[in-house]
C-alpha cells in the first residue's frame, strides 16, 4: 500500500470548525491539513480579543507597565505562537509579549529565579527560559502541569527523530489493527462516557491511539504522545461536551483522519520545540513543575524567588475542570482535587469567598519572594452581585495589609461582550490592569497572621 504524504503545514491553516470540502473527483470530504497556529485565538487572554479603548497607569514605571499592557491588544499576528507558545490550546493565558516586555531590561546573573503560581499553559516560563533563567511553575490543574511541561520541554535533535520514527510506527500498527477482521477488545476506564461523544470510526482510531502511546516504555516520549493526543480530542468530538445545548455534530472526517492529524501535529511540535531549544541560552535549566494546590503551597524556601509573573484567579474565572473534562477522561487523570479546590469559578466560591483565599495568595507570593524582589499581577475587574468591583483599588487597599508596596499600575479599558456585561458594568466599564507589587527589603510581621484553611464553599 502506497504511503500517503503527511500534510503539508506551510499551505493555509485549517480551522477546527471549519467544514471540509469535497476532494475533485471524490465522493468523500478531504482530511482538513493539520495546524495548530492560531487555532485557539477565543481562549487568548481576553485582552487578545477585546479592543482597548481607553488607557491610563500610575506611579513607579507606570508608563512601561502600560507599554507591556498594550502588547495584549490584537497586533502582534504569529508572535503569539513562537516557539511552542502555539502547542495545545489553553483558555485564559496571556500574551507572551507582556512577559517578553517585563523580561526585556532583565539580564540572567547568577541563579536568577522566575516564578508563576498560576503557570496555565506556561507562557511565562517558555519566556523565562528563552531569557536563561531558572523558572518554577505551579498549577492546581494537572493539564497545566502536562501542557507547561510540553511546552518547556528539553530535546535533542537526535532525540527528536526518535519521536517521530516512533509515532509513525505507531501509525503503522493501528492501520493493520483497523484492517483485521477479529479486533482485540480494549479495556479502558471511561470507555462508555467517552464513546458518547465521538462518531464510530473516530473514536476507534482515538482508541487505539492512546492504547499504543499508554504502552510506550519510553516516559518522556510517552508524555509527549499523550499531550500531542490530547490536544486533538476536542477537533474529533460532535461537540456536545462543549456545549449540551447544541445539536451534537460529527465532524465530517474520513477513517484514517485522526492518525495523519496526529502525526502531523507531532512533527510540528517536535519542530517547535527545536526552534525553542536553539533560542535558549546554553546550561539552561530545566523547568521546576508542581501541580498543587497554591492556598497550602510549601514546595518553596522562603525567599527564593527573584520575580514573579503571574494572572491569579479573579471570580467568575474560567472553570478549567469543566473546560478539561473530555481530556482528563480520556487520560484518565485524577479529577477530584481540580473539581473540589478551583479558586475564583461561580461553580465553588463566591466573590466574598473569593477574598480569603486571594488574601493567602498576597501572602504566599510574598513568603517565596525574596526581600526587595517584583511581582507582576494581572488581574481584572469583576462583578460581585451585580456590582462592578474595581480590582487595581481592590489590590490597592489590601495588598499593603499583608506587608507588599505598591510600586505602580496600568489598566486598559475593554470592550464588552453583551449588554448584560455592558449594564453591570456601567459607563466606567470593565479595566484590565498590571500592578506592580515590591516586597520590601525588610520584612514586616505579617507572616504571622496566615492561615492555610480553604473557606467554605
Amino acid at each position: 500500500m502506497k504511503k500517503q504524504t503527511p500534510p503539508s503545514l506551510k499551505k493555509k491553516r485549517a480551522s477546527r470548525s471549519t467544514s471540509t470540502r469535497p476532494s475533485a473527483g471524490k465522493n468523500r470530504p478531504a482530511t482538513p491539513k493539520p495546524s495548530f497556529e492560531k487555532k485557539d485565538s477565543a481562549l487568548e487572554h481576553p485582552s487578545k480579543i477585546q479592543s482597548h479603548s481607553e488607557e491610563r497607569h500610575d506611579g513607579e514605571g507606570g508608563d512601561f507597565l502600560l507599554k507591556a499592557l498594550s502588547t495584549s491588544a490584537p497586533t502582534s499576528g504569529k508572535q503569539n505562537h513562537a516557539f511552542t507558545h502555539g502547542f495545545h490550546a489553553y483558555p485564559g493565558r496571556f500574551p507572551p509579549q507582556l512577559v517578553q516586555t517585563l523580561l526585556r531590561p532583565l539580564k540572567p546573573e547568577g541563579e536568577f529565579k522566575l516564578f508563576d503560581p498560576f503557570m496555565g499553559g506556561g507562557t511565562t516560563l517558555v519566556e523565562g527560559m528563552c531569557k536563561g533563567f531558572e523558572v518554577v511553575g505551579n498549577d492546581l490543574n494537572a493539564m497545566a502541569g502536562l501542557v507547561a511541561g510540553e511546552r518547556c520541554r528539553l530535546r535533542t535533535p537526535s532525540e527528536n527523530r526518535e519521536v517521530l520514527a516512533l509515532v509513525k510506527e505507531i501509525r503503522e500498527r493501528i492501520i493493520e489493527r483497523q484492517d483485521k477482521s477479529q479486533k482485540k477488545l480494549i479495556r479502558r476506564a471511561n470507555i462508555s462516557w467517552l464513546r458518547s461523544h465521538y462518531a464510530p470510526h473516530l473514536f476507534v482510531e482515538l482508541l487505539y491511539w492512546i492504547d499504543e502511546i499508554d504502552k510506550l516504555p519510553n516516559a518522556p516520549i510517552r508524555a509527549t504522545l499523550r499531550m500531542v493526543f490530547c490536544d486533538l480530542v476536542f477537533k474529533f468530538s460532535n461537540g456536545a461536551l462543549v456545549d449540551p445545548s447544541e445539536e451534537r455534530k460529527t465532524p465530517p472526517l474520513p477513517k484514517g483522519a485522526v492518525s495523519r492529524w496526529i502525526v502531523a501535529r507531532t512533527e510540528e511540535l517536535l519542530k517547535n520545540q527545536q526552534t525553542f531549544n536553539l533560542k535558549m541560552p546554553r546550561q539552561t535549566k530545566k523547568a521546576t513543575l508542581f501541580t498543587e494546590d497554591f492556598i497550602s503551597f510549601t514546595e518553596l524556601p522562603e525567599g527564593s524567588i527573584d520575580l514573579i509573573i503571574t494572572a491569579p484567579p479573579a471570580p467568575g474565572s474560567w472553570d478549567y475542570y469543566e473546560y478539561h473534562l473530555l481530556q482528563f477522561k480520556w487520560l484518565n487523570l485524577a479529577e477530584e482535587t481540580l473539581k473540589d479546590h478551583e479558586i475564583g469559578t461561580k461553580r465553588l466560591q463566591s466573590p466574598r469567598q473569593w477574598q480569603q483565599s486571594f488574601r493567602t495568595i498576597l501572602l504566599k507570593t510574598r513568603k517565596v519572594l525574596k526581600p526587595g524582589g517584583s511581582c507582576y499581577l494581572v488581574i481584572s475587574d469583576w462583578l460581585d452581585r451585580e456590582q462592578r468591583i474595581n480590582a487595581l483599588a481592590y489590590i490597592q487597599k489590601f495588598a499593603p495589609s499583608v506587608g507588599w508596596k505598591i510600586a505602580g499600575s496600568a489598566s486598559v479599558r475593554q470592550k464588552l461582550f453583551n449588554a448584560h456585561q455592558a449594564e453591570f458594568y456601567g459607563e466606567e466599564g470593565k479595566w484590565e490592569h498590571l500592578i506592580h507589587l515590591k516586597n520590601p527589603a525588610k520584612q514586616t510581621p505579617a507572616f504571622k497572621t496566615e492561615k492555610n484553611q480553604r473557606p467554605r464553599s
